[in-house]
């Protein structure tokens, strides 16, 4: 599995161990939140001297920014070789992709969910790098969708924010649904069920 990246590129050298920070930044502010998360904490969990990390990033905000950097640039990957809006699959592939990132990665989940429900200052940055592009990506599939009577009708933006919302809650509360249903417990079961359920949302 790719690790995420900061934007541009690390020092010479250092690559593996800004990778290694990236990843487990995105795990602590996925669990902490922001507020909750220090560098020193990060440093420990990424094996790394605290001001090392200061160097690579300058301050808390710069590590968080360049997460969500990294968590945009996966996305990016994971999504490049869709097909164009007009194909006759382009929904349900998009769903599908998105349904598998989450799978393998749930603290991305966890992350944009904390990220996108406090609305504070940083919310700006993060809807820049992935709420707009993931809104485009998915309004004009859903439009067209639509149009071949192969979505629900409804306001794309609203149907879309409802898949969206729901697909992070879901991904990122598995271990809480896995109390209650054995089909959360096992990767295969609760992978086909989050794409059948999610998918109920776009598609007619």
């Amino acid at each position: 599995m790719k690790e995420p990246r900061r934007r541009g590129r690390p020092p010479l050298g250092q690559e593996p161990k800004a990778g290694a920070i990236l990843e487990k930044a995105t795990f602590a502010f996925a669990e902490f939140g922001y507020e909750g998360t220090s560098l020193r904490l990060i440093a420990e969990r990424a094996d790394v001297d605290v001001a090392y990390v200061g160097r690579l990033y300058g301050s808390k905000l710069g590590l968080w920014k360049a997460t969500i950097d990294g968590v945009a640039e996966e996305l990016v990957d994971r999504l490049r070789n869709l097909p164009e809006p007009d194909a006759e699959d382009a929904l349900p592939r998009a769903i599908a992709v998105l349904c598998d990132l989450l799978c393998d990665r749930p603290e991305l989940a966890m992350f944009m969910l904390k990220e996108f429900a406090d609305r504070d200052e940083r919310f700006e940055y993060a809807f820049e790098k992935i709420g707009s592009m993931m809104r485009g990506l998915f309004v004009a599939r859903i439009r067209i969708a639509q149009a071949h009577g192969k979505a629900p009708a409804g306001d794309p933006d609203f149907l879309f924010y409802a898949f969206a919302s729901a697909m992070a809650m879901t991904a990122a509360t598995r271990p809480y649904l896995a109390r209650f249903t054995a089909t959360a417990r096992k990767d295969d079961s609760y992978r086909a069920e989050l794409h059948r359920t999610l998918s109920s949302i776009l598609l007619r």
